[in-house]
């Protein structure tokens, strides 16, 4: 006998309407996890490390807009201020952007490029927001000075920069640069004084005294600004004063000559313990705060950070690190990849290099606040993918940062090279203190278990690097 179907479309709540109740649950087949098969769905796995420049956008975005604009605006700005609109198109660009090909960045350049911009135009927005929060934080405070915000909900120690008057270390200091006492001597005629000190009042320094000195039909005219007041802080009105009495001196004698002293006091771009901070909530800074610290030193064999109880050995014969005796960490491998912008597809001869042929370790900042170590290493990476295999060779140079700060139980590493070949994925490997059955990695609602294979099919390759929101 031959089996007849018929086949009908409905809604879900139809079918379900419709189905019978008498069978038990445990008679029908069931499926815990993720519905994630690549050999059932084309998945597009390599999508999550495609044009990074894309990726790091999208997160500058939300984090920018989630985590310190929002939050910082409903907590300091008054009901009245709420910027409902400007949040409105900040978030409208990356929800814009959130669309297939877009935020996977494996469409024509044009289309990264009006990303790109959209994920801009809502980082500056919402970095605007932040700014606004934190002038009204710095309104009510009523305090001179520095105050530290910290927009996390956590208390939280750390270290922030900060220009400081004077010269010289402190304990409670990293001094990063300075520069001495400057006394700028400017004999100008009266009609060009305005430009000129306009263009050389630094409004990001401060000013001891300004003297402006010049003959009119009244005699000598003197302006003198005295005290170390920033100017950012009440002065473009008293910068501005200056500007204008040298305009009304053009005015009077527009033939005179006019002596301008502009007297700068030694300024040092300093990093600064902050001390604990509470939750979004600020403190005002002050110095002396002890705290943890944090070196960095060279070695035979390379460099090595420690602080917070962290101690990282950076190898000067492969680069990698090590770190609570796990080695080889940070390891860069690059193999071919045939493919396009969404699947990874091994060529049919690869040509895999998984080590420099040149390193060079150095220590970049000591501590005690911050510890830094630069690894320069130089790798010969195949050019491009012809007939099958890889060919050619290219020079790269790349240049990793390892950074401890005080008060941070973790590395910061950065990498960052000019990308000169095609055709090929790059990965840092980092081996794990044991073997493991499952990943774990954060999502947008929870953490998710996942198992080590990943299951794929012809041409999309089963790629174990599953996508994740934080870790």
């Amino acid at each position: 006998s031959q089996d007849t179907y018929e086949l009908e479309i409905r809604s879900l709540a139809d079918h379900l309407a419709e189905a019978s109740a008498e069978a038990s649950v445990t008679d029908l087949a069931g499926w815990s996890g993720e519905l994630r098969s690549g050999a059932r769905a084309n998945l597009l796995m390599g999508v999550a490390s495609n044009r990074v420049d894309v990726k790091i956008a999208a997160a500058r975005a939300e984090r920018t807009l989630e985590r310190v604009a929002e939050p910082l605006s409903a907590l300091f700005l008054e009901p009245s201020a709420w910027p409902r609109s400007l949040l409105d198109l900040a978030w409208r660009s990356v929800v814009v952007n959130s669309a297939h090909d877009s935020f996977c960045a494996c469409s024509a350049a044009a289309v990264v490029d009006a990303v790109l911009h959209g994920y801009g135009e809502a980082t500056d927005i919402g970095a605007g927001l932040t700014e606004r929060a934190l002038r009204t934080i710095g309104e009510r405070a009523g305090a001179r000075g520095a105050l530290i915000v910290n927009p996390s909900a956590h208390t939280r120690p750390g270290s922030v920069e900060l220009d400081l008057p004077g010269e010289g270390d402190s304990p409670d200091l990293q001094v990063l640069e300075q520069r001495p006492a400057q006394l700028a001597l400017h004999t100008i005629r009266a009609t060009e004084a305005p430009t000129i000190v306009e263009r050389e009042l630094d409004i990001r320094t401060d000013l001891v005294a300004v003297e402006l000195t010049g003959p009119t039909a009244d005699g000598p005219a003197v302006v003198t600004l005295e005290g170390g007041d920033r100017l950012l802080e009440a002065p473009p009105a008293r910068a501005r004063a200056v500007v204008e009495q040298l305009e009304r001196l053009a005015s009077d004698a527009p033939g005179a000559e006019v002596r301008v002293d502009l007297h700068r006091p030694a300024q040092r771009r300093a990093l600064a313990a902050t001390g604990p901070v509470p939750g979004f909530a600020w403190r005002a800074w002050r110095a002396g705060v002890d705290g943890p610290t944090v070196t960095a030193r060279e070695a035979d064999t390379g460099a090595t950070l420690e602080g917070d109880g962290l101690t990282v050995r950076v190898s000067g014969e492969d680069g990698t690190w090590t770190i609570d005796g796990v080695a080889g960490l940070g390891r860069l491998v690059d193999g071919g990849d045939a493919g396009d912008t969404y699947n990874h597809s091994p060529p049919r001869r690869d040509l895999v290099v998984d080590s420099p042929d040149e390193v060079a370790v150095q220590v970049v900042e000591a501590g005690p606040l911050r510890a830094a170590v630069e690894v320069l290493s130089r790798y010969r990476w195949p050019e491009r993918i012809e007939r099958g295999g890889r060919t050619g060779s290219v020079e790269h140079r790349v240049t990793t940062r390892l950074e401890l700060r005080a008060g941070e139980p973790f590395v910061r590493v950065t990498t960052t090279f000019d990308n000169r070949s095609r055709d090929h994925r790059l990965r840092a490997w980092f081996p794990l203190p044991r073997p493991t059955p499952p990943s774990v990695a954060a999502g947008a609602g929870g953490t998710v278990p996942r198992g080590l294979p990943a299951a794929g099919a012809p041409p999309a390759a089963g790629l174990p690097t599953f996508p994740s929101r934080r870790f």
